[in-house]
């Protein structure tokens, strides 16, 4: 999936303004991509993306329900959580490899650098994850798995 994204001004992490300015002016992208086999659990999963001088700016919102975020150190097993990825490459020629950046609900995130998909990633160090401004609209640790349904 290639998207478009916008430059915008003043922006900021903030799980909250999905609908506020000046978020409300960034249109969102329904996901509907998945590797390998469609997932059995698949949330309605939508995503904003915009840029500024500064940064590159997502921001997910996901209709879901069995939610569980164990994971508590960055570079830890999000993927076992209710998490979202973000697939990016440095330049124009994905073969020469690209980023997977996964963060679960609870804002911890795993961040790969890589050539073939789940192949010998290469771990983005610890404090270059840090660097990562996030805000997540759930605790960082949701346990035991909430069965209802939840924006998130």
């Amino acid at each position: 999936m290639q998207h478009y994204v916008a430059r915008q001004d003043r922006l900021r992490v903030d799980a909250s303004s999905w609908q506020k300015p000046p978020w409300n002016a960034v249109s969102s992208q329904k996901l509907t991509c998945h590797m390998g086999e469609r997932p059995r659990h698949f949330p309605d999963t939508r995503v904003k993306l915009a840029y500024d001088d500064q940064a590159l700016y997502l921001m997910f919102r996901v209709q879901d329900r069995y939610i569980q975020a164990l994971a508590r150190t960055d570079q830890d097993r999000v993927y076992q959580d209710s998490c979202v990825e973000f697939f990016f490459t440095p330049g124009p020629d994905p073969d020469q490899g690209y980023f997977n950046l996964e963060m679960n609900c609870g804002g911890t995130i795993l961040f790969h650098f890589q050539t073939l998909p789940r192949k010998d990633p290469v771990e983005i160090p610890v404090s270059d994850c840090a660097r990562i401004l996030r805000d997540a609209s759930l605790p960082k640790i949701v346990s035991p798995e909430v069965q209802d349904p939840v924006l998130w």
